[in-house]
């Protein structure tokens, strides 16, 4: 994102006469598209971590070193608009430090925000579109923001994300606090998406507590657990589809009941069960298991 902003004296023409003035078009603002998937979760709160908050601490310091030890070595930098510019890390490493030589010089304070609209990573590569807002706050605390619009792709260098490319532009002036405010922030990942990553850890749990524990105690200490989601405030639909799966998993209990004795990886259990003499029954209930699992990601994708 820029690293210093340029104020602009806007002046407006004196009018002498009435006229009228066309109506501004309507803006139409981008859907958020942030998969709620339990991994894309967990990524982006990596991402968050490694990325957005040093980022918005470097600026708020000032520290050139800090904010370029963000970057992957193979950096690509590009500004969009009235001057487009591209730079590898070395020439954006000269801007960076001259423009935050300059941001301590002012005696100004910085502040930088930012607002997504679509977030997406995978196992070592991440893209993310969203708006920024800089801040340039005066020693009298009175303050004047900036926005511009970014896109940035991130990769996972030894198991730290890092920015690998990064695009901004201000779209020639069209981009203000009205876009800012249609993203979600850095932080923000809907009760689904958090249900969704609570049951991805309470479920890597369950898989392997059998090993030491019988498998209808594994069973009911999960259901029990994932009773939490229908606390979370999630919409209906998606809470009634938990306490359905839920119920799922607790219709397991009569045949596993019978299995008191029996350790090992879930998975591995399930499979005995559903080719031992339990199997007519047990084969069903386990379909149902998944089902409901099936009805859950309907009600997430509408």
């Amino acid at each position: 994102m820029k690293n210093w902003c340029f104020f602009i004296l806007l002046v407006l023409p004196v009018v002498g006469v009435s006229q009228t003035v066309p109506a501004p078009p309507a803006k139409h603002f981008p859907k958020i598209h942030i998969p709620r998937d339990a991994g894309n979760t967990a990524r982006l709160k990596e991402i968050n971590r490694d990325i957005w908050t040093p980022f918005s601490a470097a600026y708020a310091t000032f520290d050139a070193e800090k904010y370029l030890n963000l970057h992957t070595p193979d950096f690509i930098r590009a500004n969009g608009g009235g001057q487009p510019t591209v730079r590898d890390l070395k020439g954006y490493r000269d801007h960076v430090a001259d423009g935050f030589e300059r941001g301590k010089a002012s005696k100004r304070r910085a502040d930088i925000a930012f607002s997504f609209f679509e977030r997406v990573a995978g196992e070592s590569l991440a893209s993310e579109r969203g708006i920024y807002r800089y801040t340039a706050i005066a020693p009298d605390s009175s303050r004047q923001h900036y926005y511009g619009k970014f896109h940035v792709f991130h990769r996972k260098v030894d198991g730290r994300w890092k920015i690998a490319v990064d695009y901004d532009s201000d779209e020639d002036g069209a981009i203000g606090a009205d876009d800012f405010e249609a993203g979600v922030p850095p932080d923000f990942f809907d009760c689904m998406a958090e249900a969704i990553l609570l049951d991805d850890s309470l479920g890597a749990v369950r898989n392997h507590a059998c090993k030491s524990m019988s498998l209808s105690a594994t069973i009911r200490q999960y259901a029990d657990n994932i009773a939490r989601i229908g606390q979370m405030g999630c919409p209906p639909a998606f809470a009634a589809g938990f306490e359905k799966h839920r119920e799922a998993w607790l219709a397991l209990l009569p045949v596993t009941d019978q299995y008191p004795d029996l350790r090992g990886e879930m998975h591995v259990l399930f499979k005995q069960l559903e080719s031992g003499r339990h199997a007519e029954s047990f084969k069903p209930l386990v379909k149902t298991v998944w089902d409901t699992w099936a009805e859950i990601e309907a009600v997430m994708q509408e």
